[in-house]
C-alpha cells in the first residue's frame, strides 16, 4: 500500500467514525475539536485495522494530538517503523 493510499485510510478512518463529511477533518483539526475521547479512539483504532489489514497499537492513537498526525503515523507503518502487530497494551499484562 502506497503512503498516499494510507494517510487516505487512516483519514477516512475518523470520517466514517466521527460520521462527519470529508472536509471537515483537516490537517489542522485537534482530536479535541473533533470530539475524539478514549472510546472514540478505540473505535478509529478498529477501523484502520480493518482499512489496513493489520494491527496498529492503542498508544499510537492514543497519543495523536492533531490529525495532521495521521500521516505521519501512516509514513511510520509503511516505513515499517512502527511495530505492527503489537499489544494494544504494551505487552505488560
Amino acid at each position: 500500500m502506497s503512503e498516499q493510499a494510507t494517510i487516505d485510510a487512516l483519514h477516512d478512518a475518523v470520517v466514517f467514525v466521527l460520521e462527519l463529511p470529508d472536509n471537515q477533518v483537516t490537517a489542522g483539526s485537534t482530536l479535541d475539536e473533533l470530539g475524539i475521547d478514549s472510546l472514540t479512539a478505540s473505535q478509529i483504532l478498529i477501523e484502520i485495522e480493518i482499512r489496513l489489514g493489520r494491527e496498529v497499537p492503542f498508544e499510537l492513537i492514543e497519543s495523536l494530538d492533531e490529525v495532521a498526525t495521521l500521516t505521519d503515523l501512516a509514513a511510520a507503518l509503511d516505513a515499517g517503523e512502527i511495530p505492527v502487530g503489537a499489544t494494544p497494551d504494551g505487552g505488560d499484562d
